[in-house]
């Protein structure tokens, strides 16, 4: 019972202040519709660059990974040493730029219904677009905190140095150019991580705030 007076005596003083409170003019509500129209247009631009960029981006690096791929097999068929092993394993490396998928590349889809709901209630299509902003800007976080600029450092030197106790060789830019390719792994590691897709709104409160 006592429960149910505690959930209940809020809604019932939220109810008697509504009740209370006189309703909104004409001129109130269409003052608040056009402020959600005007930042409406801001966030379904800014939804529309970020999935265009999102886009690029991924196409870009499935064409970086497959192309560090081919380069590696084919030295790895090359060869006949230890460094076929090397080949194949940098070459499975590269599989590692391949496989990030930001939430900005299902935006697209998302924008062509806040469009839609903008057309009738433009308050409602706005929270819409903060929560797919707000999405993508965590999204961003998760891929470019202090980790995960240290895992691409940490997975290419360990792989490195397994494949120089594995073979007995090691080699920085002659014949395996091993340290060479842990080297390369690294920088595109990194480079991926700098440019991953965030949101180019900065959701703050209830205002949105350009950051392109």
């Amino acid at each position: 019972m006592l429960a149910a007076v505690v959930v209940l005596a809020p809604v019932s003083a939220r109810a008697d202040d509504a009740a209370t409170e006189p309703a909104p003019t004409p001129e109130v509500v269409a003052q608040e519709r056009a402020d959600c129209k005007t930042q409406l247009s801001l966030a379904e631009n800014a939804i529309e660059h970020d999935a265009k960029y999102a886009r690029n981006w991924t196409d870009a690096w499935y064409v970086t990974g497959t192309s560090l791929i081919a380069l590696s097999l084919t030295t790895a068929f090359q060869q006949h040493d230890y460094r076929r092993t090397e080949g194949i394993v940098f070459g499975a490396m590269g599989t590692l730029l391949m496989i990030q998928v930001p939430t900005a590349t299902s935006s697209a889809r998302a924008l062509r219904g806040i469009r839609t709901a903008g057309l009738e209630d433009p308050c409602l299509a706005l929270a819409s677009a903060r929560f797919v902003l707000e999405t993508n800007a965590d999204d961003a976080v998760q891929h470019q905190n202090a980790v995960a600029y240290v895992v691409p450092v940490l997975l290419n030197v360990v792989a490195g140095a397994i494949l120089a106790v594995a073979t007995n060789h090691w080699d920085f830019a002659n014949n395996g150019a091993e340290g060479l390719s842990t080297l390369v792994g690294i920088a595109a590691g990194e480079l991926q991580v700098a440019t991953y897709p965030r949101s180019s709104l900065r959701v703050s409160g209830t205002s949105l705030q350009m950051s392109f």
